[in-house]
Protein backbone atom coordinates (compact mmCIF):
# COMPACT_ATOMS: atom_id res chain seq x y z
CA UNK A 1 0.00 0.00 0.00
CA UNK A 2 2.55 2.44 0.80
CA UNK A 3 5.15 1.54 -2.01
CA UNK A 4 1.54 2.09 -4.23
CA UNK A 5 1.14 5.23 -2.41
CA UNK A 6 4.98 6.76 -3.13
CA UNK A 7 5.09 5.84 -6.48
CA UNK A 8 1.81 6.45 -8.04
CA UNK A 9 0.44 9.25 -6.18
CA UNK A 10 3.04 10.91 -4.63
CA UNK A 11 4.08 13.69 -7.07
CA UNK A 12 7.45 14.01 -7.91
CA UNK A 13 7.91 10.06 -7.64
CA UNK A 14 5.42 9.82 -9.76
CA UNK A 15 6.43 12.59 -12.49
CA UNK A 16 9.45 10.33 -12.59
CA UNK A 17 7.81 7.15 -13.65
CA UNK A 18 5.92 9.32 -16.21
CA UNK A 19 8.88 11.30 -17.65
CA UNK A 20 10.54 7.55 -17.86
CA UNK A 21 7.19 6.33 -19.54
CA UNK A 22 7.37 9.20 -22.15
CA UNK A 23 10.85 8.77 -23.07
CA UNK A 24 10.71 4.30 -23.50
CA UNK A 25 7.02 5.26 -25.05
CA UNK A 26 9.40 6.90 -28.16
CA UNK A 27 11.32 3.50 -28.30
CA UNK A 28 14.50 5.37 -26.36
CA UNK A 29 16.78 3.08 -23.75
CA UNK A 30 17.50 4.60 -20.73
CA UNK A 31 19.65 4.21 -17.69
CA UNK A 32 18.28 4.83 -14.18
CA UNK A 33 20.21 5.84 -11.80
CA UNK A 34 19.96 5.83 -7.89
CA UNK A 35 22.46 6.95 -5.39
CA UNK A 36 20.78 4.77 -2.76
CA UNK A 37 18.68 2.26 -2.68
CA UNK A 38 15.63 1.89 -4.36
CA UNK A 39 12.66 2.13 -2.35
CA UNK A 40 9.80 -0.77 -3.10
CA UNK A 41 11.37 -1.61 -5.94
CA UNK A 42 8.97 -4.04 -7.33
CA UNK A 43 6.48 -1.70 -7.29
CA UNK A 44 8.46 0.75 -9.15
CA UNK A 45 8.72 -1.49 -12.16
CA UNK A 46 5.15 -3.10 -12.09
CA UNK A 47 4.02 0.73 -12.17
CA UNK A 48 6.41 1.43 -15.04
CA UNK A 49 4.51 -1.66 -16.97
CA UNK A 50 1.21 -0.55 -16.27
CA UNK A 51 2.09 2.90 -17.73
CA UNK A 52 4.16 1.60 -20.78
CA UNK A 53 0.75 -0.72 -21.16
CA UNK A 54 -1.58 1.68 -21.10
CA UNK A 55 0.26 3.44 -23.71
CA UNK A 56 1.80 1.02 -25.91
CA UNK A 57 0.46 -3.12 -25.73
CA UNK A 58 2.66 -3.67 -28.70
CA UNK A 59 5.77 -4.65 -26.60
CA UNK A 60 6.05 -7.00 -23.64
CA UNK A 61 7.71 -5.98 -20.35
CA UNK A 62 10.26 -8.10 -18.99
CA UNK A 63 12.08 -7.89 -15.71
CA UNK A 64 15.54 -9.84 -15.57
CA UNK A 65 18.14 -9.92 -12.71
CA UNK A 66 21.45 -10.11 -14.11
CA UNK A 67 23.35 -10.25 -11.19
CA UNK A 68 24.78 -13.82 -11.35
CA UNK A 69 25.92 -12.84 -15.38
CA UNK A 70 29.24 -11.92 -16.17
CA UNK A 71 28.78 -11.70 -20.57
CA UNK A 72 26.32 -9.30 -20.79
CA UNK A 73 25.70 -9.98 -24.57
CA UNK A 74 25.82 -13.75 -24.80
CA UNK A 75 23.25 -13.54 -21.67
CA UNK A 76 21.42 -11.79 -24.10
CA UNK A 77 21.32 -13.43 -27.20
CA UNK A 78 20.75 -17.16 -25.17
CA UNK A 79 17.88 -15.48 -23.61
CA UNK A 80 16.10 -13.71 -26.64
CA UNK A 81 17.02 -16.38 -29.23
CA UNK A 82 16.18 -19.82 -29.75
CA UNK A 83 18.49 -22.82 -30.23
CA UNK A 84 18.19 -22.70 -34.12
CA UNK A 85 19.33 -18.96 -34.04
CA UNK A 86 21.81 -18.88 -31.59
CA UNK A 87 23.73 -22.31 -34.01
CA UNK A 88 23.63 -19.31 -36.85
CA UNK A 89 25.57 -17.45 -34.64
CA UNK A 90 29.64 -17.41 -36.14
CA UNK A 91 31.87 -14.67 -34.24
CA UNK A 92 33.95 -14.27 -37.21
CA UNK A 93 30.85 -13.62 -39.42
CA UNK A 94 28.81 -12.12 -37.11
CA UNK A 95 30.99 -9.82 -35.00
CA UNK A 96 29.75 -10.11 -31.12
CA UNK A 97 26.69 -11.64 -29.90
CA UNK A 98 25.55 -8.02 -29.52
CA UNK A 99 25.87 -7.24 -33.39
CA UNK A 100 24.31 -10.18 -34.04
CA UNK A 101 21.01 -9.94 -31.99
CA UNK A 102 20.57 -6.26 -33.52
CA UNK A 103 20.75 -7.66 -37.03
CA UNK A 104 18.48 -10.62 -36.04
CA UNK A 105 14.96 -9.67 -36.90
CA UNK A 106 13.07 -12.64 -35.63
CA UNK A 107 14.45 -12.39 -31.95
CA UNK A 108 12.04 -11.98 -29.03
CA UNK A 109 13.98 -9.67 -27.94
CA UNK A 110 12.57 -6.80 -31.03
CA UNK A 111 8.73 -6.50 -29.35
CA UNK A 112 10.55 -6.55 -25.75
CA UNK A 113 10.95 -3.47 -22.90
CA UNK A 114 13.80 -5.14 -21.00
CA UNK A 115 14.20 -4.08 -17.45
CA UNK A 116 17.70 -5.05 -16.01
CA UNK A 117 17.97 -5.19 -12.21
CA UNK A 118 20.65 -6.54 -10.11
CA UNK A 119 23.42 -5.12 -12.10
CA UNK A 120 26.66 -4.94 -9.93
CA UNK A 121 28.93 -1.97 -9.62
CA UNK A 122 31.73 -3.10 -10.67
CA UNK A 123 29.42 -4.39 -14.10
CA UNK A 124 27.48 -1.24 -14.63
CA UNK A 125 29.91 -0.01 -17.64
CA UNK A 126 29.82 -3.07 -19.06
CA UNK A 127 26.01 -3.57 -19.22
CA UNK A 128 25.69 0.06 -20.63
CA UNK A 129 28.27 -0.75 -22.75
CA UNK A 130 26.69 -4.02 -24.09
CA UNK A 131 23.26 -2.06 -24.76
CA UNK A 132 24.46 0.59 -26.44
CA UNK A 133 26.56 -1.69 -29.20
CA UNK A 134 22.87 -3.36 -29.75
CA UNK A 135 21.67 -0.39 -30.33
CA UNK A 136 24.01 1.49 -32.50
CA UNK A 137 23.89 -1.59 -35.03
CA UNK A 138 20.47 -2.20 -34.87
CA UNK A 139 18.91 -1.00 -38.57
CA UNK A 140 16.37 1.79 -38.23
CA UNK A 141 14.23 -0.55 -40.83
CA UNK A 142 13.03 -3.43 -38.33
CA UNK A 143 11.79 -3.44 -34.44
CA UNK A 144 14.49 -4.13 -32.12
CA UNK A 145 14.42 -3.82 -27.93
CA UNK A 146 14.06 -1.28 -25.83
CA UNK A 147 16.18 -1.28 -22.62
CA UNK A 148 16.10 -0.08 -19.37
CA UNK A 149 19.28 -0.07 -17.48
CA UNK A 150 18.62 0.26 -13.55
CA UNK A 151 21.92 1.08 -11.45
CA UNK A 152 22.65 1.83 -8.13
CA UNK A 153 25.38 3.69 -6.38
CA UNK A 154 27.30 4.15 -9.26
CA UNK A 155 27.36 6.97 -11.95
CA UNK A 156 27.38 6.10 -15.78
CA UNK A 157 27.06 8.41 -18.16
CA UNK A 158 24.08 8.81 -20.74
CA UNK A 159 24.86 8.46 -24.57
CA UNK A 160 23.84 8.89 -27.76
CA UNK A 161 22.12 5.63 -27.53
CA UNK A 162 20.98 5.93 -23.53
CA UNK A 163 18.92 8.46 -21.84
CA UNK A 164 19.98 9.18 -18.51
CA UNK A 165 17.28 9.68 -15.48
CA UNK A 166 19.08 10.72 -11.82
CA UNK A 167 16.24 9.76 -8.83
CA UNK A 168 17.72 12.34 -7.16
CA UNK A 169 17.08 15.17 -9.56
CA UNK A 170 13.42 13.96 -8.64
CA UNK A 171 12.96 13.00 -5.27
CA UNK A 172 14.25 15.33 -2.47
CA UNK A 173 14.05 15.07 1.70
CA UNK A 174 10.72 16.96 1.23
CA UNK A 175 9.34 14.05 -0.65
CA UNK A 176 10.22 11.90 2.13
CA UNK A 177 8.53 14.04 4.47
CA UNK A 178 4.91 14.14 2.42
CA UNK A 179 4.88 10.56 2.47
CA UNK A 180 4.85 10.55 6.25
CA UNK A 181 2.57 13.47 6.41
CA UNK A 182 -0.06 11.40 3.83
CA UNK A 183 0.29 8.24 6.60
CA UNK A 184 -0.22 10.47 9.14
CA UNK A 185 -3.47 12.30 8.21
CA UNK A 186 -5.82 10.61 10.11
CA UNK A 187 -4.08 11.25 13.46
CA UNK A 188 -6.25 12.92 15.83
CA UNK A 189 -3.90 15.34 17.16
CA UNK A 190 -2.53 18.43 16.43
CA UNK A 191 -0.53 19.57 12.91
CA UNK A 192 2.03 20.70 15.16
CA UNK A 193 2.42 17.41 16.55
CA UNK A 194 2.04 15.20 13.53
CA UNK A 195 4.97 17.68 11.84
CA UNK A 196 7.00 16.29 14.92
CA UNK A 197 6.51 13.25 14.43
CA UNK A 198 7.28 12.53 10.68
CA UNK A 199 10.57 14.90 11.58
CA UNK A 200 11.62 12.92 13.78
CA UNK A 201 10.85 9.93 11.42
CA UNK A 202 12.78 11.46 8.37
CA UNK A 203 15.72 11.90 10.57
CA UNK A 204 16.28 8.58 12.32
CA UNK A 205 15.52 6.88 8.88
CA UNK A 206 17.98 9.66 6.90
CA UNK A 207 15.30 10.34 4.83
CA UNK A 208 14.94 6.83 3.63
CA UNK A 209 11.45 6.50 2.66
CA UNK A 210 10.43 2.91 3.03
CA UNK A 211 12.18 3.18 6.48
CA UNK A 212 10.84 6.52 6.90
CA UNK A 213 7.36 5.17 6.10
CA UNK A 214 7.28 2.07 8.70
CA UNK A 215 8.46 4.82 11.47
CA UNK A 216 5.90 6.84 10.86
CA UNK A 217 3.15 4.25 10.76
CA UNK A 218 3.82 4.00 13.90
CA UNK A 219 2.45 6.98 15.04
CA UNK A 220 2.31 8.40 18.38
CA UNK A 221 4.36 4.66 19.62
CA UNK A 222 7.14 6.58 17.92
CA UNK A 223 6.23 10.33 19.72
CA UNK A 224 5.97 8.47 23.12
CA UNK A 225 9.14 6.17 22.68
CA UNK A 226 11.28 7.00 19.94
CA UNK A 227 14.88 4.41 20.17
CA UNK A 228 12.56 1.76 21.90
CA UNK A 229 9.96 1.62 18.07
CA UNK A 230 13.19 2.97 16.47
CA UNK A 231 15.14 -0.72 17.90
CA UNK A 232 11.96 -2.77 17.18
CA UNK A 233 11.85 -1.76 13.79
CA UNK A 234 15.29 -1.70 12.97
CA UNK A 235 15.61 -5.33 13.97
CA UNK A 236 12.86 -6.32 12.47
CA UNK A 237 14.46 -5.48 9.45
CA UNK A 238 17.76 -6.54 9.93
CA UNK A 239 18.95 -3.10 9.88
CA UNK A 240 22.63 -2.40 11.55
CA UNK A 241 23.38 0.69 13.02
CA UNK A 242 26.76 1.21 15.00
CA UNK A 243 24.65 3.86 17.56
CA UNK A 244 20.97 3.47 17.48
CA UNK A 245 20.64 6.03 20.53
CA UNK A 246 22.71 8.64 19.66
CA UNK A 247 20.87 8.33 16.11
CA UNK A 248 18.13 8.51 17.74
CA UNK A 249 18.76 10.95 20.85
CA UNK A 250 20.32 13.69 17.54
CA UNK A 251 17.23 13.34 15.10
CA UNK A 252 14.46 14.53 18.48
CA UNK A 253 17.12 16.71 19.02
Amino acid sequence: MTGKLWWQRLVNSARFLDDLKDTLADDKSVLLLFNTDIPWQDIMTQTLEQKLANSNDNRTFDVLDVSTQTSPGTYLMEHYCSKDEQNKYWPTTHGSPEKFLAQNKVTLLNRRYVCLTGIKRADASKWAACVSEYLENCDDVHERGVFIIILEGVNVPASKYLSAFRYDDYVTDYDCMMLCLTLVSDLKCSRAEKMYLCEVASNIAHNNVELAAMLASRKTDLINDPYKVSAEIFEENEIKVTDLKERVRMAVW
